[in-house]
């Protein structure tokens, strides 16, 4: 763990950023200004939804997944209010126990817990000494009463008390575990699906087996629901199908089988508390409704948001909820189809940042759908978030702050003013790796997955001009800063310097080294800075072609460069997680950020260099002093436009729903950021931090 230490407001509190990947970013603050802080940063792996529960009085709708946690989140705001936490395994039900105040959740590791709702602690465990089986299956466990749960043990149904966890019945019949089951509180029947290709009917009170269907190998359901007066069973599985059983006259009929071909699964389904309506969602993102009496496809809510693991209706009937791996719960309501709020938006994807020449913009972005424009001078702090044209390799400003550049998948020209998009450029490369402005912004030169280097007219889009001479595909290009002179590095390790008057190759350096990341001309152009895949940093005379040092500090490949205005330092950062501050004149490092938990992919100086940009793979944007210890501030932008910024004393600046996605934690309890609205929300310390 990552940890700094610096001066504190009078609050003790951990605040964990809760984000779809999940970001969990703390702040621990001590009671005592005289004391200090620590704070300390942490990326986990993205977490997946697996079960989902509404409390009966429809207030709230709970959440259990891969991250043993389970999350209470209101649904009329959709903020989360509440963690639980004490599972060790994944969490795969939830249930609550005849009423709003207790629920039961079970684990895969065969441990059940049963809750406190309002006062928020655990009430007692249940270890029967057995682990469920891990795989796509619904939920295994459903409350009967408020002491009684029905349990899916191995091959058997069982009731079991609930304090004691004493087995009070037992249905036999399934030759396999019992993978899902499902109940009808109101005509107390049970049904439950299992490996051995059967789905059974189950009278409750007797423990009976009324009726029993097979399934076919390739068709396997592992998810079911029952309405709640028992006369629809709605099932899924294998090979995208989807079946309705009619109890009332014995009948089944398949809605669907084979849309996407047999890869495609339907992974969980729902009834609607009125029992007209199923639901399901599979495993390629699809979330569709379906009428249980017309037999007809009602609805597709979504296609591709993500494999789906766990669906529910809202106890209303006006919404449906899902969730599964990559996001944590999305809300649509029913009677327009259309998403109504997504309760964990993820954040703006990092591959790249750039920072605008005057020190106002900064631009975030990578493989998401959404990338953000962050605008540091206007009154009040703000993200903007623009839609992306794909993959984002690199950002670039024009000097004259009017327009900035997206490549990666495209090379897109955009005003920076009113934020639209002006034209994309039909370079040659599938994948545009980098492009750079020329000082007087009248070109543009983009490299990538070619062995030339393209050279474009901002104005009209028309290609000026193409260098030719690489033998290796060129990664970095960069022009001198009198605009006469293009370098470009490939990955073979070559440097090459072109005359853009005759377009003519005038030096190319390489001393062995492999893989040219990096390029930046000193501010005189008299000096070329490259970075390497050796992790080393090579500084080149431009025009007798030799090495005039090597700075050694980094273990893997330089990513970026920047170098400060007067020439006097510069500015790295490496896949060995470190952003380094060299002397330009001796080579050596005067500083290294080693906060950072992932490759640092961008770097850059502010204006007057007393500040420096760092961005990394751990999602995260940081501010820093140049000059002395310490973080400034760390930005962060979410896809559906909301943003914080948190500064290095505790405080915070957020958008108007920015702090319901971030969540405390308080002397060992969680609650969300927002609650701390009057005590650590403040824009003007933030704007101090940011030396605004």
């Amino acid at each position: 763990m990552i940890r700094s230490i610096y001066r504190v407001p009078p609050l003790f509190i951990v605040i964990q950023v809760s984000l779809v990947f999940l970001l969990f970013s703390e702040y621990v603050l001590a009671k005592d200004k005289r004391e200090t802080i620590r704070i300390k940063t942490k990326f986990l792996t993205r977490d997946s939804t697996l079960v989902i529960a509404c409390s009966p009085n429809g207030k709230y709708v709970l959440t259990g997944g891969t991250d043993k946690k389970i999350k209470v989140w209101e649904i009329a705001t959709g903020r989360m209010i509440k963690v639980f936490s004490g599972h060790k395994a994944e969490i795969r039900s939830i249930s609550f126990l005849a009423g709003n105040n207790f629920f039961i959740s079970s684990s895969t590791d065969g441990i059940y817990k049963v809750w406190d709702f309002v006062g928020e602690r655990e009430t007692h465990t249940i270890d029967k000494g057995f682990s469920l089986p891990v795989g796509p299956f619904s939920s295994s466990m459903k409350a009967l009463s408020k002491d009684k749960i029905l349990a899916a043990r191995k091959n058997f149904l069982e009731v079991w008390e609930l304090r004691s966890g004493k087995t009070l019945k037992t249905f036999k019949g399934h030759t396999a575990p019992i993978t899902a089951t499902a109940l009808s509180h109101t005509e107390n029947k049970v049904i439950s699906t299992s490996d051995d290709e059967t789905i059974k009917l189950w009278d409750l009170d007797t423990g009976n087996n009324i009726d029993t269907k097979r399934q076919s190998p390739s068709r396997t359901y592992h998810a079911v629901c029952i309405d709640n007066k028992g006369r629809y069973v709605f099932y899924g599985g294998g090979y995208n199908t989807i079946v309705v059983w009619d109890l009332q006259n014995g009948k089944t009929v398949v809605l669907q089988e084979g849309y996407k071909g047999h890869k495609e699964k339907i992974t969980a389904v729902s009834v609607s508390p009125d029992g007209q309506f199923g639901l399901a969602g599979s495993n390629f993102g699809n979330l569709t409704l379906w009428s249980l009496k017309s037999e007809k496809l009602i609805k597709t809510f979504t296609r591709n948001t993500g494999p789906i693991a766990a669906v529910a209706f809202t106890p209303n009937g006006k919404y449906v909820l899902a969730g599964g791996a990559g996001y944590i719960l999305k809300m649509w309501n029913v009677s327009t189809g259309k998403e109504f709020r997504d309760f964990v938006p993820n954040p703006i994807s990092l591959e790249a940042v750039a920072l605008s020449k005057d020190g106002r913009y900064i631009l975030a972005g990578g493989k998401g759908p959404k990338f953000a424009l962050w605008d540091l001078k206007v009154k009040s702090l703000k993200a903007t978030t623009l839609n992306s044209p794909g993959i984002i390799e690199n950002f670039s400003f024009s000097q004259n702050g009017r327009y900035f550049l997206t490549s990666g998948v495209r090379l897109r020209l955009w005003n920076l003013l009113d934020r639209s998009y002006i034209r994309d450029f039909k370079v040659k490369s599938v994948f545009v790796e980098s492009a750079k402005f020329s000082p007087d912004d009248q070109l543009i030169a983009s490299v990538g997955w070619t062995k030339s280097i393209e050279l474009w007219k901002v104005a009209t889009g028309e290609r000026a001009g193409i260098l030719e001479g690489h033998n290796h595909y060129v990664q970095s290009v960069a022009f001198s800063p009198d605009g006469d002179l293009v370098a470009s590095g490939d990955w073979g390790g070559n440097i090459k310097i072109w005359n853009l008057t005759s377009e003519t190759e005038q030096k190319n350096f390489n001393d062995g080294s492999h893989f040219v990341e990096s390029l930046v001309f000193s501010p005189d152009g008299r000096k070329l800075l490259s970075g390497h895949s050796d992790g080393k940093l090579r500084l080149w005379n431009t025009v007798t072609g030799e090495v005039e040092r090597v700075f050694l500090g980094h273990q893997s490949t330089v990513k970026a460069l920047a170098v400060s205005s007067d020439n006097s330092r510069i500015i790295s950062g490496g896949g060995d997680k470190k952003a380094i501050l060299w002397s330009f004149i001796t080579g050596k490092p005067l500083r290294t950020f080693s906060e950072h938990e992932g490759s640092v992919e961008s770097v850059g100086f502010f204006p007057g260099g007393e500040k420096v940009l760092t961005m990394s793979k751990d999602e995260k944007i940081r501010i820093w002093s140049a000059r002395s210890e310490g973080e400034m501030v760390e930005l962060i932008a979410f896809e559906n436009g909301e943003w914080v910024v948190f500064s290095s004393d505790g405080f915070y600046q957020a958008s108007k729903e920015g702090h319901n996605h971030v969540n405390a934690v308080l002397d060992g309890k969680s609650l969300p950021l927002f609650k701390l609205e009057t005590t650590n929300r403040n824009p003007e310390k933030v704007k101090i931090a940011l030396g605004r």
